[in-house]
């Protein structure tokens, strides 16, 4: 049953990024999407099914993942000097 909704959601999610963009995308994650990117990990990590795997990363939000990126950034920078 699961893995049922997953697909649904896999199918809609790749409809909407091929009719539109990514960006559309992105900007519908500005509501509530209810964890489902933890809920997408989770499921990958016991059926080990990459489409699983690429849906949660795109349930995954941008404009955290890009200060997430900056703060390694810094802390990569600080540790080689």
């Amino acid at each position: 049953m699961v893995t049922w909704m997953v697909d649904y959601f896999y199918n809609r999610v790749l409809n909407v990024i091929t009719k539109y963009t990514v960006n559309r995308h992105y900007e519908s994650l500005n509501e509530e999407t209810g964890g489902m990117n933890d809920v997408l990990y989770r499921l990958y990590s016991i059926t080990g099914d990459s489409k699983h795997l690429f849906l949660a990363h795109l349930f995954d939000k941008p404009c955290f993942l890009g200060l997430l990126s900056v703060k390694v950034m810094i802390t990569v920078f600080y540790m080689t000097e």
